[in-house]
């Protein structure tokens, strides 16, 4: 699969999602560039969420994609969700996980310049389908988030936005449960949304 960003607008339809699973499980190029296509956004917007730097975000966005192409194997629908949402939670998941291995990493200023197709655009288009009254409130909040030092950063998504648990975090994060606590009530403090999230 290329790093090359895709423009076209075709996107395998919902009901379709099933079958290109298995063609990604069978490393099919086809299945992976239509998947890469319907997911390409809904990444997009969590990693720049959470990294606050699109050139950072569509480097990071990409080769998580990669790994996840390789790792199909790995992915078991949950008997208590619909298909799309298992595998949504799924990828989800995954993007998650590779953004804090990012921050935790020492040379995560070193990212190189990438040949955009895209445009910050793109980090907005699927807000309004993911449940936000309107992208203008999305924008505010990642603004907002955007003033936050990445640690905080990273914790205030985690716990506020994602609804991870303290435990789960502090696990992620490789920080004790009273630290990561410690820097959400900083980050809440900083935004000065004391109720935010609740």
């Amino acid at each position: 699969m290329s790093t090359r960003l895709q423009t076209s607008a075709q996107v395998a339809p919902a009901e379709d999602l099933g079958s290109l699973i298995e063609g990604c499980k069978r490393q099919d190029r086809e299945s992976q560039r239509l998947l890469y296509l319907q997911y390409y956004g809904f990444a997009l917007k969590i990693v720049y969420r959470y990294v606050a730097d699109y050139s950072a975000s569509v480097l990071l966005t990409n080769e998580t994609m990669i790994k996840i192409f390789r790792s199909f194997s790995g992915f078991k629908a949950l008997k208590h969700m619909t298909l799309e949402s298992s595998f949504g939670r799924w990828m989800k998941d995954a993007f998650i996980l590779a953004i804090v291995r990012w921050s935790l990493s020492p040379d995560r200023s070193e990212v190189p310049t990438v040949t955009m197709v895209h445009t910050d655009a793109d980090v907005w288009a699927p807000v309004v389908a993911e449940g936000f009254p309107d992208t203008q409130l999305y924008r505010i909040l990642i603004s907002q988030l955007e003033s936050l030092p990445l640690s905080h950063r990273i914790i205030f998504n985690l716990c506020v936005i994602d609804r991870y648990p303290a435990g789960e975090v502090a696990r992620l994060s490789g920080m004790r449960v009273n630290r990561v606590e410690r820097k959400l009530s900083e980050a809440r403090s900083m935004l000065g949304y004391s109720t935010l999230g609740n």
